[in-house]
């Protein structure tokens, strides 16, 4: 072996790494004598109160933009009462529900922590790990708000002091007092009233497990009136936990039947207002603000809310008045509208149902636990494929690239086969560019084999990246190998190598993971804002008294496209407006999509159906679906008659009721707000001309089929007077058939009913605007 002498270089890099060693030693050193330090002060200096003594302070007030008062904090429904008057059934239905150690554990589940701190790093489930005391010291301190791990740090820290300094009743007691129940209520008195009209001393076993039951997501999950099945399910869950405690017998728990619930009646003149449903948001923003408790701190916060935009937003979205979209609609189906300012990232409406104390099918919440629910996720169908449109032309893609789109197709590397029984197909088996299709074709068309193709050839994670960065946080995962459902995430917070391919794969290409409309219509205002995303958001200013503590500066902004990407992306998508998606006098680009119900005997009909789309100054993303579990779609074509009364039903498409809802709001709201009149961009070309995808050159530039009225018709079944010349394909099915056509189930990691369908109706033709000056294609 070589050795090494004095004149080398080695002893050198010796005293390197010795003083590398060194720092690296004392840093550590460092960072575990400042969490020691954090851990001793925050056990000395903190004196835990208790429910007497919290304060009840000023209310703090939420006002819109315009200065109107649309919420405030602070007024619970909040009655304290003695221990010895909560019934012990009650009591026991708390422990059984939310922590069955409580009268063993040392009042923080160390273990538990470990693990969800573990998964939530590494890409694991996320999950929440807290004991009853850990809950209590969170509502005591005002850490409820706030998700940082300095958090969990110090709530562990208090409930430690608290578990020395109280008996386990008392801290029940405590928790018991203040915990929020759902409906209002801030503690078991308000919420024994507020869910069977007694007192806390009179709840039975079956009627404590009820409300123990609501702490999980205390409002819209677990509102009896919306939601009675998941109600009882998880009534049934406390149960059982309770004879599993030792709190009831076997015997007893078969004869328990769940108890009649009072109908909700929401208290307050806010709670009853559809705004009132951003308040969660107001609070999540004010938590990242470092500001302290809301309900005692006196705030005036103003939001983002215009209130111009959102008359007009639950006008287009809920009115059943004569001339608005939803007159006469199936009474089952709800809708939901989110409108971004583009270059503010501010939400202008925001509409998720028609009371703001219930169901909101527009976005998200973070329970205290940390886990992301909510009725707002749905799967965004062909929506998505903006995103990978976005993904290929950054990756050198032109729009004029060349795509095979015959139908079906089978994907071997994404498991997608025939010979799987699964193979991927477009809607109807359209294919009216056979095995050439350019990139533009494939997007105004929504056509699934393409984009399936050009999933693969990106990446997933390539797409996922383009919708986070554009706005998309939130999402809902791919099953498990088992089929078994996983949580929603945050997937901001994870390398992409971790969510891909192990929560999602290909599908999100074509729309199968669920997303938000408030995250939609972020990841919308980012193309329209020239391919900058300005982080979306709903404060804007906090003040109290004469003093300003906070005030927008809309500076948290990131190139995700260039310029040039996002003028292409606006001129294709100019070019799918549907003749209900189209606003008079105004540029908008948008993209329409739909997804299948799944399961049972109507399993192909679409229970999914959305539009998003933007003009240069307003992004708006709408979704229609049901209100409880997903049912087929039918659009009343004759709104002067009761649904219940016509005959006139078929089956809905985005273009349908959506783009309705769509057309009327954004021509509305450009009005009410005054907005001039803004042209997109002029695009140029881009992408590698060199780049091709997995079709064939024609030898010819395929014609573009005329209807009658020499429109360019992008669907020639549908074209007035056309008997279904689909080109290269068979023509589409009638409604009442089989539309979408069946693909096979999908893999074991997916969703069911991976067909999307984005079809315009029988008779309505997916138009170009023809404007003047018409820019060259591209």
């Amino acid at each position: 072996a070589r050795r090494v002498g004095k004149g080398s270089a080695h002893p050198q890099k010796l005293k390197k790494r010795k003083r590398r060693n060194r720092i690296v030693a004392l840093l550590a050193t460092t960072l575990m004598l400042t969490g020691v330090a954090f851990i001793g002060g925050t056990y000395y200096f903190t004196s835990v109160r208790s429910p007497g003594e919290l304060p009840l302070g000023q209310i703090t007030r939420i006002f819109s933009a315009d200065g109107k008062l649309i919420g405030q904090l602070g007024d619970d429904n909040r009655t304290v009462v003695k221990f010895e008057e909560i019934s012990q059934p009650m009591k026991d239905a708390m422990v059984a529900a939310e922590d069955r150690t409580f009268y063993k554990n040392s009042g923080v589940d160390f273990k538990g922590m470990l693990r969800a701190v573990w998964n939530n790093v590494s890409g694991g489930d996320q999950q929440g790990a807290s004991t009853l005391t850990q809950q209590y010291a969170r509502i005591a301190e005002g850490l409820d708000q706030d998700s940082s791990y300095t958090r969990k740090l110090k709530e562990a820290v208090i409930a430690m002091k608290l578990s020395q300094e109280y008996t386990k009743d008392e801290i029940l007691g405590f928790y018991l007092n203040t915990v929020d129940f759902g409906r209002g209520t801030s503690g078991i008195q308000a919420a024994a009233q507020a869910y069977f009209g007694i007192n806390a001393k009179e709840l039975t076993a079956e009627q404590s497990a009820v409300i123990a039951g609501m702490v999980k997501s205390p409002g819209g999950y677990y509102e009896p009136d919306d939601y009675p099945e998941r109600v009882k399910e998880r009534w049934a869950y406390v149960m059982d936990s309770m004879v599993e405690t030792g709190a009831m017998t076997q015997e007893q728990r078969d004869k328990a039947q769940f108890p009649k619930v009072k109908p909700f009646q929401p208290v307050g003149e806010f709670w009853q207002k559809p705004v009132y449903q951003i308040v969660k948001y107001v609070k999540q923003e004010m938590a990242e603000l470092k500001f302290g408790d809301l309900k005692t701190g006196g705030y005036n916060i103003y939001t983002s809310i215009d209130m111009r935009a959102q008359a007009e937003a639950e006008k287009a979205a809920a009115s059943v008045e004569k001339g608005n979209p939803m007159r006469n609609q199936d009474p089952n189906i709800t809708s939901a509208l989110v409108a971004t300012e583009p270059a503010t990232g501010r939400v202008l409406a925001y509409y998720g149902g028609p009371d703001g104390a219930g169901s909101d099918f527009a976005g998200y919440r973070v329970t205290s636990d940390d886990v992301i629910e909510g009725e707002g996720f749905h799967p965004p169908g062909s929506t998505a494929k903006v995103y990978v449109l976005a993904a290929a032309l950054q990756k050198g893609y032109g729009v004029s690239s060349i795509w095979d789109g015959r139908s079906p197709m089978d994907f071997p590397k994404s498991g997608r086969t025939r010979a799987n029984g699964n193979p991927v197909s477009n809607a109807g088996n359209y294919m009216p560019c056979g095995n050439h299709c350019t990139l533009r074709q494939a997007t105004v068309n929504s056509l699934n084999t393409p984009f399936y193709s050009v999933t693969e050839r990106v990446g997933a994670g390539a797409v996922l990246d383009v919708m986070r960065e554009a706005g998309v946080h939130h999402m809902t995962p791919a099953r498990t190998a088992e089929g078994q459902p996983r949580p929603n995430i945050d997937v901001t917070k994870f390398p992409i190598d971790s969510l891909v391919p192990s929560k999602f794969q290909t599908e999100i290409g074509i729309g199968q993971y669920d997303v938000t409309p408030l995250e939609h219509s972020a990841g919308m205002a980012t193309f329209a804002n020239n391919g900058t995303s300005v982080k979306q958001h709903f404060v804007t200013k906090v003040t109290k008294g004469n003093d300003v503590l906070h005030e927008d500066k809309s500076t948290r902004k990131k190139q995700v496209v260039s310029e040039d990407i996002a003028a292409v992306m606006a001129d294709v998508l100019q070019d799918i407006h549907a003749d209900r998606g189209a606003v008079r006098g105004r540029q908008v680009a948008s993209k329409t999509g739909t997804w299948q119900v799944g399961d049972g005997k109507l399993a192909d009909e679409n229970g999914d159906v959305w539009i998003s789309g933007y003009s240069p100054q307003v992004a708006t993303a709408v979704w229609v679906g049901s209100k409880k579990e997903r049912i087929p779609l039918y659009v009343n074509t004759n709104s002067d008659l009761p649904y219940s009364a016509t005959s006139h039903r078929r089956q809905m498409y985005g273009s349908d009721l959506p783009g309705s809802i769509y057309k009327q709001f954004m021509e509305k709201v450009h009005q009410a707000l005054k907005l001039p009149v803004k042209s997109f961009p002029q695009p140029v070309p881009v992408g590698d001309p060199d780049m091709t995808g997995n079709g064939a050159a024609p030898s010819a530039p395929p014609a573009p089929s005329a209807s009658p009225g020499g429109d360019n018709c992008m669907f020639p079944p549908f074209c007035p007077g056309r008997a279904g010349d689909a080109g290269n394909g068979p023509a589409r099915p009638n409604p009442s058939e089989n539309e979408g056509g069946a693909v096979g189930p999908p893999p074991a990691t997916g969703l069911p009913g991976l067909v999307e369908e984005d079809a315009v109706a029988p008779g309505q033709s997916l138009v170009r605007t023809l404007r003047a000056g018409r820019r060259a294609r591209l």
